[in-house]
C-alpha cells in the first residue's frame, strides 16, 4: 500500500502528541517524509485541523503546523461529485462520508483512523496506524 488516506484524529495525535497514539502516528508520517508512502488528506480536513490546533496553539503556530502538514501530504480534493456521493451514502456522519469519497476518488488504498466504525461502509481497507505499521513489518 502506497497511497494512504489519513483521518483527522491521526493528524491530531501527531501534532498534539496525544499519548499513546502519538508514536504510531509519528511513524506513519516519517514513512511519508522518507517517500515510502504517500499521505492523502481531504481538503476539508485542513479547516478542521486548523480550528482544533488553534485551541492549543496560537493562530500563527497553528498555521506553521499546517504548513508542515502540507509538505508531508497530498490534498485530496472535495468536489461536487464527492458531495453528491456523500449526501446519498449510507454513512452515519456526513463528514465521514465526504472523507471517504475524497479518499476513494483520490486513489487511497487504505484509510488510517482510530475510529474504524466511522467508516464501516467503506469499500477500501480501514485500519489504525498501529495495524498499518504491523502490516508493513510482515
Amino acid at each position: 500500500m502506497k497511497n494512504i488516506f489519513i483521518d483527522i484524529n491521526v493528524v491530531l495525535d501527531l501534532f498534539l502528541e496525544r499519548r499513546p497514539h502519538h508514536a504510531p502516528a509519528q511513524k506513519v508520517f516519517i514513512l511519508a517524509e522518507k517517500k515510502q508512502i504517500k499521505i492523502l488528506i481531504s481538503a476539508i480536513s485542513f479547516t478542521t485541523i486548523h480550528y482544533l490546533l488553534s485551541r492549543h496553539f496560537s493562530r500563527e503556530e497553528a498555521a506553521k503546523i499546517l504548513g508542515k502538514l502540507r509538505l508531508l501530504c497530498e490534498v485530496a480534493p472535495v468536489t461536487q461529485k464527492i458531495i453528491d456521493l456523500a449526501m446519498t451514502a449510507s454513512f452515519d456522519d456526513f463528514e465521514d462520508a465526504v472523507q471517504y469519497y475524497s479518499a476513494s476518488l483520490a486513489g487511497a488504498e487504505a484509510i488510517l483512523t482510530r475510529n474504524r466504525d466511522d467508516f464501516s461502509s467503506a469499500d477500501i481497507p480501514v485500519m489504525s496506524p498501529v495495524d498499518f505499521l504491523a502490516l508493513l513489518e510482515v
